[in-house]
């Protein structure tokens, strides 16, 4: 493999390590349960202690669990959300993909 190929491979995994992975758990029409394993924190979010009322009234969806190293938080009413946690949310998946993958 030529240095330019290894060098273009190399960009791509670590692009991807950037991007956010969303994966679809359950579908209720508009609305989606999704599991987010963040890997960048989107602007939208970045430094807020994102509260359950807030998500709610601002995105549409809420945040029903978060899974950090081995330690897993149930319906967090206050939380900040931090690169590589996993978690769980449920509400419109149209705004899910905005915020997280910053899809419009």
């Amino acid at each position: 493999m030529s240095s330019a190929t290894a060098n273009n491979l190399l960009h791509s995994l670590l692009s991807y390590k950037r991007e956010n992975i969303v994966t679809l758990i359950d579908n209720y029409g508009n609305d989606a349960m999704v599991e987010v394993k963040i890997n960048t924190i989107p602007e939208a979010l970045k430094d807020i202690i994102l509260e359950a009322d807030m998500l709610k009234k601002k995105y549409d969806f809420i945040l029903l669990s978060i899974k950090r190293n081995d330690e897993s938080i149930e319906k967090p009413n206050e939380a900040m959300i931090m690169l590589d946690d996993t978690i769980v949310i449920f509400g419109s998946y149209a705004n899910i993909k905005s915020v997280f993958l910053n899809i419009e």
